[in-house]
């Protein structure tokens, strides 16, 4: 706040004013100033248009608009649809689509020329076409997307969202999806919203007025569902470990499956791009008891170790060295915050699988040029 502190100075030196009319004129103060539109605040003697087809939702949708959808649990699928086939019946070209991961049907990916994915956390129906250079994929943490539409990086002209019906008062609810949509609506042009009388009522940062969307499209839908896998006996044994050698009595976990109604309360749930995020914040905790943990079994269903001297040529690195303190496998766990290399090495192929010791201590003595051990 040092920025705006010396912009309240009445009695401001020649320096200070020089750098308060830089600082007015600059990009960041007209962020301070404007600030992105408030959803939440209703918007006095504005209405939205209910729309009952493509033509009245998306008519003012014009080439190379940027587009924004909802996606997870919330993903809108009759507006994705209708977007779908209003564009290819109007012939409109360079369609930008930016989301996290969408789930149910995603026809957009074989529309060459008329749209353009962008995925900024990738999900199944995506990843086919990244691989394939049909659509892109943007390396960035889950918590800094937002910061793409607030910064202008990404100028929305058209976030799609499915909200529930509004209450007596106006409010809609974004439901169990609010993670970086609230950034998107803050900032687009236009709010097309799917009205769905199936998304469930959650409250605080999910609401939004309806006094802030231009469209209205009534659109009945269950939410999307991931059924879990059963875990497997790698997966159970890795997870009691965890249990009974890391998870101490009173500890907070990511856990449970669904809170509503109450409006101070939030939660925590990530994915590939959240996951330095949440291994920082439990190395930094206050208290101390923060433990972040790396849980993977040991080797790929062929076999391969998964505890590795180097990455595969083309591979991406999510998580660095620095931020990993427990590893931990079917065979033990690995504790590595403050330890060397050599020391790093003796940790890791403890636990890795036995069939693959020998040759990851070769692999460490070539790369290191000493043996792993642990003092």
């Amino acid at each position: 706040m040092y920025q705006l502190a010396f912009l309240r100075c009445r009695y401001a030196s020649p320096i200070v004013r020089e750098a308060r009319r830089a600082f007015h004129a600059s990009r960041k103060c007209q962020y301070y100033i404007d600030g992105p539109q408030e959803p939440f605040s209703p918007m006095p003697g504005r209405f939205p248009k209910w729309a009952s087809n493509g033509d009245e939702t998306f008519g003012f949708l014009k080439d190379g608009a940027n587009v924004f959808i909802h996606g997870g649990a919330a993903t809108p699928s009759l507006l994705i649809k209708e977007l779908y086939e209003y564009v290819m019946s109007k012939n409109l070209k360079d369609i930008k689509l930016f989301h996290i991961h969408t789930e149910g049907p995603y026809p957009f990916n074989d529309a060459e020329g008329h749209f353009r994915s962008t995925s900024l956390f990738t999900g199944g129906n995506c990843r086919k076409a990244i691989q394939e250079g049909r659509a892109d994929y943007t390396p960035i943490f889950l918590s800094e997307i937002p910061l793409l539409f607030r910064r202008k990086h990404v100028q929305l002209d058209l976030a799609l969202i499915n909200v529930t019906p509004p209450d007596k008062h106006g409010f809609c609810s974004l439901g169990p999806s609010v993670d970086v949509t609230r950034a998107a609506i803050q900032n687009a042009t236009h709010i097309v919203a799917q009205v769905n009388d199936q998304l469930p009522l959650t409250r605080g940062d999910a609401s939004i007025h309806f006094s802030n969307l231009t469209v209205m499209r009534a659109g009945s839908q269950p939410c999307h569902e991931m059924s879990p896998r059963p875990a497997s006996e790698v997966e159970d044994k890795i997870g009691q470990i965890i249990a009974e050698n890391l998870v101490e009595d009173g500890a907070t976990l990511q856990t449970g499956t669904f809170l509503t109604n109450i409006p101070r309360f939030t939660i925590c749930s990530s994915g590939f791009g959240g996951q330095v995020d949440f291994l920082r914040g439990a190395a930094v905790s206050l208290d101390g008891q923060g433990k972040p943990i790396i849980a993977v079994p040991s080797v790929t269903k062929r076999n391969e170790t998964k505890i590795v001297p180097h990455l595969k040529l083309g591979g991406g690195v999510v998580t660095t060295r620095a931020h990993v303190h427990y590893v931990v496998t079917e065979y033990g766990i690995a504790y590595l915050f403050g330890k060397n290399l050599r020391q790093r090495a003796h940790a890791l192929i403890q636990i890795a699988h036995p069939d693959h010791r020998e040759s990851l201590e070769k692999a460490a003595f070539d790369r290191l040029k000493v043996m792993p051990s642990p003092d």
